[in-house]
């Protein structure tokens, strides 16, 4: 677990913390921090700290920030959805650290500005502080634009430059941290406060920026696309909602990744790895054909079933494959290491991990399958597809 520590001048730090578990003591996870909740410190988490109110699927802070995470009513099972095991052991660590005296902004006795154990959706607000969408985070250009615009929000980093996208993250939550205690009208509460329900909490709010920084200096993204379809049509035999479309399906399968990492690259990182290239050096079929602003039906591919994952926009390339426009040259580190250990391989003739960055646009809140087309295509246009869904 990447850790920012920011003291009360902004300073930045960073360290790791082994990942968490049940079966540990909290205090002594925490030791190496040096963290403790009657010294006045505050912990802001990138996880739920709580489950959603009964009977709902997710909660309402997500909901309104468009969380990629839905976090249910109930523990999820790991391996049972994407993020089960991220929601489980977030929302135990929000129980155990509430067991030995952090407290989070609790209904009608804790206000935020005096809880200190507290959560964050970086993804929501470097947007918000931004005022407008930034490169991908696992770009050389979307870290630069990151680390510039905390910057700019008077952190500095004592130990150098933020090496990964992920200190980047850390280093955005213990800044609003930072803020909520020196400049509290600067960062709002979005959702429901936090109460105890037996063995566990539930909602809980998520803090967001109230307003954001004059970045100038950052090229307006590129305008979004437009669809002549109709705003509610069934494409390639798959029923999407009103005012969402798709122009590719692309069906991943466990070749490569499971189903769950599949699923957080894409949600989470904002990454759909695929070579542009197969073992001859001729271009795989589609790829080079997939624009940016192109919407992209993800869906895994196992045992004869195929679960929709969502529906993700295609984003601009920063380091643009020749004769793809779609497609990005992965150069983040840390990202090659997490699609190596997953199984992805690199691109035989660009020797390094390609792929589409993308940003969510539609994920079901349940069960979503739908039938693959006969033939070896991984990615298919849409009305080439003939697909059905099913929910």
């Amino acid at each position: 677990m990447d850790v920012a520590v920011v003291d009360l001048h902004g300073r930045c730090t960073f360290t790791q913390l082994p990942p968490f578990s049940a079966t540990l003591r909290v205090s002594d996870w925490l030791r190496p921090l040096g963290a403790r909740p009657e010294s006045g410190d505050v912990l802001v988490l990138d996880g739920p700290l709580g489950l959603a109110r009964h009977g709902r699927s997710t909660r309402d802070c997500e909901r309104r920030l468009g969380a990629p995470g839905h976090t249910p009513d109930v523990l999820p099972a790991p391996d049972s959805r994407p993020f089960a095991g991220y929601i489980r052991s977030s929302v135990e660590l929000g129980i155990a650290l509430h067991s030995v005296g952090w407290m989070p902004a609790f209904e009608n006795s804790v206000e935020a500005s005096s809880a200190n154990l507290l959560e964050a959706f970086p993804g929501g607000t470097w947007t918000r502080l931004a005022g407008r969408r930034l490169p991908g985070k696992v770009t050389a250009a979307g870290r630069a634009a990151r680390e510039r615009l905390l910057s700019e929000a008077n952190l500095t980093f004592a130990d150098g430059s933020p090496l990964s996208h992920d200190q980047l993250d850390a280093a955005l939550c213990a800044w609003l941290g930072w803020q909520l205690r020196r400049a509290p009208s600067r960062i709002a509460t979005v959702g429901e406060p936090t109460w105890r329900d037996g063995a566990v909490l539930r909602e809980g709010f998520i803090l967001q920026v109230t307003d954001s920084l004059d970045v100038g200096w950052l090229p307006p993204p590129p305008p979004r696309r437009t669809s002549a379809r109709p705003a509610s049509a069934r494409q390639g035999g798959v029923r999407l909602p009103a005012g969402v479309h798709a122009d590719w399906v692309y069906f991943a399968t466990p070749a490569r990744a499971d189903r769950w990492e599949t699923a957080q690259l894409a949600l989470c990182e904002g990454v759909i790895c695929r070579p542009a290239h197969n073992a001859a050096g001729a271009r795989v079929a589609n790829v080079g054909q997939v624009a940016p602003g192109d919407r992209l039906l993800l869906a895994y591919s196992e045992g004869g079933t195929c679960e929709i994952i969502g529906v993700f926009e295609v984003l601009h390339p920063t380091v643009p494959l020749p004769g793809a426009p779609g497609v990005e040259v992965l150069d983040d580190a840390a990202l090659r290491a997490r699609l190596q250990a997953s199984g992805y391989p690199t691109d035989p003739t660009v020797g390094a991990h390609t792929g589409f960055l993308v940003e969510p646009v539609f994920r079901p809140e349940s069960r979503m399958e739908m039938e693959r087309p006969r033939g070896n295509n991984a990615l298919w246009r849409v009305n080439d597809a003939g697909a059905r869904a099913s929910s």
